[in-house]
C-alpha cells in the first residue's frame, strides 16, 4: 500500500491511496477523506473499504455513509449502508455499482476487536 497521509485540522485528514487498499472505521466526529487518481470519498462516522489499483478505484460504504465523486467532480453518488454498497471508479472517468471484493465482515469485527483492547 502506497498512501500520503495530511491532516489538516484536528478532525478533518486526507489521505491520498496511491495504490493498495485499506479499511477504517472513521469517527463520527472526524472528517475524512481519501483521493486516489481516478476518484475521491468524503467520510465521517462511516466504516469504509477502498482498493486502488491498475482497473480503477473501489469505494464500499460497509456501514454509514459516504459521498464519492470522480476526480472531475462530474460523476457523485452518496453511498449509504447498513451493510455494504460499493462502487468502482475506472481511469475513463466512469463508475458502476460493483459486489463486494477483498473484504469480509469478519474482517470489519476483527478491527473492531483490535480497536477495543
Amino acid at each position: 500500500m502506497v498512501v500520503r497521509v495530511q491532516q489538516t485540522s484536528k478532525h478533518r485528514s486526507r489521505l491520498d491511496l496511491l495504490t493498495g487498499q485499506m479499511q477504517s472505521i472513521v469517527h463520527r466526529k472526524a472528517d475524512y477523506e481519501v483521493n486516489s487518481g481516478t476518484a475521491t470519498a468524503s467520510i465521517r462516522g462511516t466504516i469504509f473499504f477502498s482498493r486502488v489499483n491498475e482497473k480503477g478505484t473501489y469505494f464500499c460504504a460497509c456501514n454509514g455513509k459516504v459521498h464519492v465523486e470522480d476526480k472531475l467532480g462530474k460523476r457523485a453518488q452518496n453511498l449509504e449502508s447498513a451493510h455494504h454498497q460499493p462502487v468502482l471508479f475506472f481511469p475513463d472517468g466512469s463508475m458502476q455499482p460493483a459486489g463486494m471484493e477483498d473484504h469480509e465482515d469478519i474482517d470489519i469485527f476483527q478491527q473492531m476487536f483490535n480497536m477495543s483492547k
